[in-house]
């Protein structure tokens, strides 16, 4: 298996071998094959038919041989990123005129750059094949701006630099500004000895004094600095993030940075909490400068507009380049590998076979002189960092943070150089590559000169036209002087300023809207003093007069009646029909009645049993009937009062039944026969036909029953009632009184009244804007400006009685039950 050097994108690399290796093994590529071949056939035979050259033909045949082998032949390939050690990239059926360039290359300049680290020994965080361009150096000056994440720690923090730090520098004398600024643990110094009377607030708004405030400071630092800490965290997740193990790679990285550039052997909590101090101290410092009205003191122009023209047009091209170059180097590797079907089809032809090949080989290597030059470039610009170092303290801080930036910014403009530079070692394919990025470069260049000129000296146009415009005469002579005030627009529109004596004047004019209506809260106290003085002297006479009367009348009426009838009927009918046979006797019996019948009257047997069944005759018919009658009158009035008076009662009823069996029997037959016989006796016997009867009835049975029950009854009830009632009482009674009412007043007053109020008003105004705006989003403008419309007006005023209701209404009930609770608490007994 070959292997495969990337600086990034390994997947992507990936995808584009799988996809060459599947296109080269399809029914399209072999086509394309055969009409090169053909094409190729064609070249060599009219060169043949000018020249005849042998060598030219034995040249074809070499290329034609050479060239079938390097797609012919496949190998497995494995691609290994830089930017991710620990995913494995396979791709198989490889061709190897492509695996074998890209492997060797590759190869190569991986083993030149790690045998150049390997001689300088630079540590992980500032190795170019380990960590990128200038990991190291860009670890620390992002670190150098390392702020607490902390709101509780940031707000008292900046109160204590401002009342405690300053006031020991400039009140108590307990160490000087330059103590300060050139302290290598400003951490120890400013917790060291503070002040026992001064204080800040904290956010209960309760008084600390600054050894109070520094012991909280400490604990909240060292919690929030060290593994698991808010702050750690927040910068381990936006440098390290989606990283194994982002704690301890955080930790090892930040470390090694800090070691090589400034031989510092603290920890990454302590570089943290370091740098957290040095910005809230920095942050601290320019506070309290402006809260004292040095406002010279906030701008500091440290270089000429050319200078920062100059240094911004390197930075922004530096960046560009840091982030581009790697990545061109890897699309222009996937696109030499997305090329090879057609090298290949240009190697097929024996005047090119070399001369692409050379080409396709050469690009390969000039690829691979990138990763080696970044190598050399980011070794001599950490070196340089390393020899050029600074401390690390709070008067150097911006010195680090610049030195840092200038590093990178070089970095990257000189990376810019690095594709004509190693053009310059190979010369083949990449020229194109080449002259493409010069071009890029150059027109990138111009056009970051021009927006950071822009940005440097503050012009900004964006999108404006101007078409028509005419001013004239205007003249103002007005003086205006202002100065030592800062104002800034809030979130919520409205404006704070900071007047030159340190007070701050806010305007919430801008946060507030001015509709058609206004709504207001108000509540008022008033404070009343009065003296009155009053004399009064009253005579009065009364006379009563009265009369009383009432009437009472009530009338009670009440009728009653009540019907019950009922009537129910059965009927029964059944058949039964058995057959039984006793065999020996009944047959036997039956049989010999026939024969003795027969012998008696000279007949045939068939005769004789004919002539039995038709004198065998039985009929029965049997009837019942039974009457039953039953009145029963216990539930009518009348009935009710001769029952409690005789107690006696009447029923009726009727009940029939009939019940009817019979049995018959027929039997017609004719016969002939020749037999003749004379004989005078005549008769039938009587035992014979009784035999027969017998034997017939053990063989048939039958039985017919009908049944049936009818029952009536009828009941009636029915009570009337009628009762009235009439009272009537009068009363009455005449009464004279003669009266008369004289009166005397004489009131004389003196009254003095003092009075004193106080009101608070809330303007609840934009709150109902935001109702507004809630309940009707679609017409919230036209109903907060629309005042011409009634419709309009109607939906403005149903909403506001509505907002009154909800967020108005129970203010005031909450008031009025809070002062009714306390009725009386203030009154004995």
């Amino acid at each position: 298996m070959l292997e495969v050097y990337a600086i990034a994108g390994g997947d992507w690399l990936r995808g584009n071998l799988n996809a060459i290796a599947a296109f080269m093994g399809t029914g399209t590529w072999s086509t394309i094959e055969k009409m090169c071949i053909a094409i190729s056939v064609l070249i060599v035979a009219g060169n043949w038919v000018k020249k005849h050259n042998v060598m030219e033909l034995i040249g074809w045949v070499f290329s034609l041989t050479l060239v079938s082998m390097l797609i012919v032949i496949r190998t497995p390939v494995q691609i290994i990123d830089y930017s991710n050690v620990a995913q494995v990239y396979e791709v198989d059926n490889v061709p190897i005129g492509l695996a074998i360039p890209a492997s060797l290359t590759t190869r190569v300049g991986n083993a030149l750059i790690q045998s150049y680290e390997m001689v300088f020994a630079l540590p992980d965080s500032v190795t170019y094949s380990k960590t990128g361009m200038l990991f190291g150096s860009n670890l620390v000056a992002k670190s150098t701006d390392f702020l607490s994440q902390n709101p509780e720690i940031t707000t008292l923090f900046s109160d204590y630099v401002q009342n405690c730090v300053m006031g020991d520098i400039f009140l108590n004398h307990k160490y000087s500004f330059e103590d300060l600024l050139n302290s290598p643990d400003p951490y120890t110094l400013i917790f060291a000895n503070p002040s026992p009377l001064r204080g800040v607030f904290d956010k209960n708004n309760q008084f600390q004094t600054c050894e109070e405030a520094s012991r909280d400071l400490k604990s909240a630092l060292a919690l929030d600095t060290q593994t698991g800490g808010k702050t750690w965290n927040y910068y381990v997740r936006q440098l390290f993030g989606g990283k194994p193990n982002p704690d301890l790679l955080f930790s090892q990285m930040i470390g090694d940075s800090y070691n090589y550039f400034y031989s510092s052997g603290q920890s990454a909590g302590q570089i943290i909490r370091q740098n957290v101090t040095m910005n809230a101290l920095r942050s601290g410092i320019q506070s309290y400068a402006a809260r004292s009205g040095d406002t010279a003191s906030l701008v500091n122009i440290a270089n000429t507009s050319s200078l920062e023209k100059q240094r911004l047009a390197q930075a922004t091209m530096g960046h560009q380049a840091l982030r581009t170059l790697p990545l061109m180097q890897t699309v222009i590797m996937g696109i030499m590998i997305g090329m090879f079907p057609i090298m290949v089809m240009a190697a097929m032809f024996n005047m090119m076979t070399l001369q692409v090949l050379k080409g396709y080989v050469f690009a390969l290597i000039w690829l691979q002189t990138w990763p080696l030059l970044f190598a050399i470039l980011n070794s001599a610009m950490a070196y340089y960092a390393k020899q050029n170092g600074v401390p690390v303290v709070l008067s150097e801080l911006s010195q680090v943070q610049l030195k840092n930036s200038d590093i990178a910014t070089t970095a990257g403009y000189i990376a810019v150089m690095i594709p004509p530079l190693s053009w310059g070692i190979v010369k083949s394919m990449g020229a194109a590559f080449s002259s493409a990025y010069s071009h890029f470069s150059s027109s990138g260049l111009g056009a970051t000169s021009q927006a950071a000129s822009g940005v440097v000296d503050g012009n900004y146009s964006f999108a404006n036209m101007q078409m028509e415009n005419v001013s004239g005469y205007s003249w103002g002579t007005n003086s205006t002087t202002s100065f030592g005030q800062m104002s800034r627009q809030l979130g919520n529109g409205a404006m704070s300023t900071q007047t030159r004596d340190g007070s701050t004047v806010l305007d919430s004019s801008g946060a507030m809207s001015k509709l058609p209506v206004d709504i207001n809260v108000s509540r008022q106290i008033a404070s009343a003093q009065q003296q009155m003085a009053r004399e009064a002297d009253v005579q009065a006479e009364s006379a009563l007069h009265g009369y009383n009367s009432s009437v009472t009348s009530a009338w009670n009426s009440l009728q009653q009646f009540g019907t019950n009838k009922g009537n129910s009927a059965s009927t029964t009918t059944g058949a039964d029909t058995t057959e039984s046979s006793q065999d020996s006797m009944a047959r036997s019996k039956m049989w010999n009645a026939v024969v003795a019948n027969a012998k008696a009257n000279n007949i045939s047997n068939e005769e004789s049993f004919q002539q039995l069944m038709d004198e065998s005759r039985k009929g029965t018919v049997s009837g019942e009937m039974y009457g039953n009658a039953k009145w029963s009158s216990g539930d009518q009035l009348v009935g009710k009062l001769g029952k409690w008076a005789t107690g006696l009662t009447a029923e009726g009823g009727a009940k029939i039944s009939a019940g009817v069996n019979a049995s018959s029997g027929s039997t017609d037959s004719t016969t002939e026969s020749g037999r003749e016989s004379h004989d005078s006796r005549h008769d039938t016997s009587s035992q014979a036909a009784k035999d027969f009867k017998e034997a017939s009835d053990y063989f048939t049975s039958r039985k017919t029953t009908t049944s049936g029950n009818i029952t009536d009854n009828n009941a009636s009830s029915r009570v009337d009632q009628f009762a009235a009632s009439l009272s009537s009482a009068k009363n009455s009674y005449d009464q004279y009184t003669t009266s008369r009412t004289r009166s005397h007043e004489y009131s004389e007053m003196a009254s003095r009244t003092e009075s004193m109020t106080g009101q608070m008003s809330e303007n609840l105004t934009q709150q109902f804007a935001n109702f507004v705006q809630r309940r009707a989003p679609q017409d919230a403008e036209a109903i907060l400006t629309n005042t011409s419309s009634p419709e309009i007006s109607a939906q403005r005023e149903a909403l506001a009685r509505e907002f009154v209701k909800e967020q108005v209404e129970p203010r005031v009930d909450a008031a009025y039950q809070q002062g009714r609770e306390s009725i009386g608490q203030n009154m004995a007994g």
